[in-house]
């Protein structure tokens, strides 16, 4: 079910800014997150500025291009979308040959920028290493990269980029995943910051004709 207003309102009162609410599900076949329209909307009227992922089905008959499509089409008509993140994370779910998961990222990566948005990539330097080999085919995309030790409070990592590594073609992290499974106000959620040179919007905004605006807040 969507979450609601209250609990949005609930987090942005506990000093978050930017949710990241996830766009496409991996169930069967890939499909689009059907909670994620009222969950926008409701982060939106929250007070929270939106950024929305997919996370992909490797093994769907869809096409890496046709699922970003299903999302896109899905958020554009009723959303000002300005950029997607892409998780590429848990190895075992991706396929074991190497050149098949780049061209399934690549071709995601493509089809994202030829619709004129910003895509960021969710990964972490194990990931990305055990998925494509350390690619660093993935030029004028954002880092969204997570380190955590387990679920709960008592397992994040530092709430600063103190540990990140350069790796690929990314010298500068936009976000920082740094506890995972947490509750606040009764949802369990993962916590994250982002960097002071992201260029960050300083609230929630819409378009000419209204849309909320997706992406560009981090």
């Amino acid at each position: 079910a969507p979450t609601s207003q209250t609990s949005f309102t609930c987090i942005r009162i506990n000093q978050y800014s930017v949710v990241f609410l996830r766009g496409y599900s991996p169930d069967g076949q890939g499909a689009f997150d059907s909670n994620v329209s009222d969950n926008i909307q409701n982060a939106y009227n929250a007070g929270l500025g939106i950024e929305v992922y997919m996370t992909p089905s490797l093994t769907s008959t869809k096409t890496g291009p046709e699922q970003f499509q299903e999302m896109y089409r899905n958020l554009e008509g009723r959303f000002d979308v300005r950029a997607i993140w892409l998780q590429v994370t848990m190895p075992v779910k991706w396929e074991p040959y190497i050149s098949k998961n780049i061209e399934f990222i690549s071709s995601i990566i493509n089809a994202a920028k030829a619709n004129g948005l910003t895509v960021g990539i969710y990964t972490n330097p194990y990931d990305w290493k055990q998925i494509t080999n350390d690619w660093t085919g993935p030029t004028n995309t954002l880092l969204w990269y997570w380190n955590v030790l387990g679920a709960g409070p008592m397992a994040e990592s530092s709430d600063d980029f103190g540990d990140f590594h350069p790796f690929s073609i990314w010298s500068n992290p936009s976000v920082k995943q740094f506890g995972q499974q947490e509750n606040i106000c009764g949802q369990t959620v993962n916590r994250d910051i982002y960097s002071i040179t992201a260029s960050v919007a300083s609230k929630p905004s819409t378009d000419q004709n209204g849309r909320i605006r997706i992406g560009g807040y981090v």
